[in-house]
């Protein structure tokens, strides 16, 4: 078909660079937002004005923002298998770009959803000035009554106003700008290490593995032919995706809380719990590779696990921990630097596990995934701060870059 940019490849990289814009802009924010929505009864505050119900509340709130991701993994196969079934498989090509288009349906309605709610605060904060402008008005004129003055009331109207938390936002920003903050960021180089680096590393998994899994399904129940395929990869996805699913719901039930009267479930501990159990996992599918190919439902079963414990874990602390761990006045960019870093370790992950596997061996990736995890594990537990030193400047006490 005709395409403005000469070639449908060429248009697929530009239009995904234009959406990884877009996406990688709000991915900080989306953490940052729901950290400071979420203090229930002191937005913006510190750590030390929440009580323990109100911090899990705010842990619950990132938690639940994130798992719309897998939400939206699991919505994939729901909308192509139907297709896929409907569509002749001469008209595959349809079913492509029906399913391409679809993605496009949750921006628009956002987009309509935030136009009115910027309209109506819009009209909320103009009519909560001009109610301060009458009664600052009405007061200057019974000041000038009692007292003689000829003052003009309408002076008063050129005193500055502070109408809404946009203006107040303006007044804390510092002079000395964001990046003279991140330079005053205590322990700055090993919270990056704990955030930018272990999400790399993460992502080098997940993503690596949401690709090489097609190689695992087939060693489990065989290939099948070209006409098949598609309907192969989703049901495949949709196997895989209703083990994972759970992983975000089992972290928003216990993030934030003591079980059992143990260990806190903080971020960080569920991100070392998480660390553990890829690495045991994908160390018993590569040590058994050879036997789990004859027993396929026990080795999608092990493999499934991995991705329930990379969302009970580190595929959704890794987007926690920076809105936590940084001061107020730079968490927002320097979550973004941690999510690039991410990007970039998802980036290897899909382009070197396949070669890896041609060279090496499925066996030996998951062997080396193991051995990633372990590093993960050990990064996480050197450099990202405890719960009782996870605590971020108030705004008071610098700036906010929101």
């Amino acid at each position: 078909s005709a395409c403005i940019f000469g070639s449908p490849y060429v248009a697929l990289i530009v239009l995904r660079f234009v959406l990884g814009v877009g996406a990688g802009g709000v991915y900080p924010l989306a953490a940052v937002l729901s950290v400071e929505q979420g203090g229930g009864s002191h937005p913006q505050a510190s750590d030390d004005l929440l009580t323990p119900e109100e911090k899990r509340l705010q842990l619950q709130n990132v938690v639940l923002t994130f798992s719309m991701q897998g939400v939206g993994f699991l919505t994939v196969p729901i909308v192509a298998l139907p297709l896929l079934h409907l569509v002749h498989e001469t008209s595959l090509d349809l079913v492509w770009r029906l399913i391409l288009g679809a993605g496009a349906l949750p921006g628009l309605v956002l987009l309509v959803l935030q136009c009115r709610l910027f309209g109506t605060q819009r009209r909320r904060n103009a009519g909560h000035q001009i109610l301060r402008q009458n009664d600052s008005s009405d007061e200057d004129a019974q000041v000038a009554s009692a007292s003689g003055s000829s003052r003009s009331p309408s002076l008063a109207q050129e005193e500055p106003l502070i109408d809404d938390q946009e203006d107040f936002d303006d007044e804390i920003i510092p002079s000395d700008g964001i990046w003279a903050s991140i330079q005053k960021e205590p322990d700055l180089v090993r919270k990056l290490i704990g955030t930018a680096v272990v999400w790399g590393l993460f992502d080098m998994l997940f993503y690596g593995n949401t690709l090489f899994q097609p190689i695992v399904m087939e060693a489990a129940f065989g290939g099948k032919s070209a006409d098949d395929e598609l309907k192969k990869v989703a049901v495949d996805s949709l196997i895989l995706g209703c083990i994972a699913l759970p992983g975000y719901i089992v972290s928003a039930l216990v993030i934030g809380k003591r079980l059992c009267n143990l260990v806190q479930q903080t971020p960080r501990y569920v991100q070392l719990q998480g660390f553990v159990a890829m690495g045991l996992l994908y160390a018993i599918i590569g040590a058994y590779w050879s036997g789990l190919k004859r027993m396929p439902v026990l080795l999608v079963i092990l493999y499934g696990m991995t991705f329930f414990f990379a969302n009970y874990g580190p595929n959704t602390t890794t987007f926690c921990l920076p809105s936590l761990v940084f001061s107020n006045e730079c968490r927002s960019t320097l979550n973004g630097i941690s999510a690039a870093s991410g990007k970039m370790g998802a980036l290897l992950g899909a382009t070197l596990f396949a070669p890896a596997a041609d060279d090496l061996g499925d066996d030996n990736v998951m062997l080396i995934c193991a051995g990633i995890s372990v590093v993960a594990f050990g990064l996480t537990y050197l450099c990202v701060p405890s719960g009782n030193n996870m605590t971020t400047r108030r705004a008071s006490e610098g700036g906010n870059d929101l």
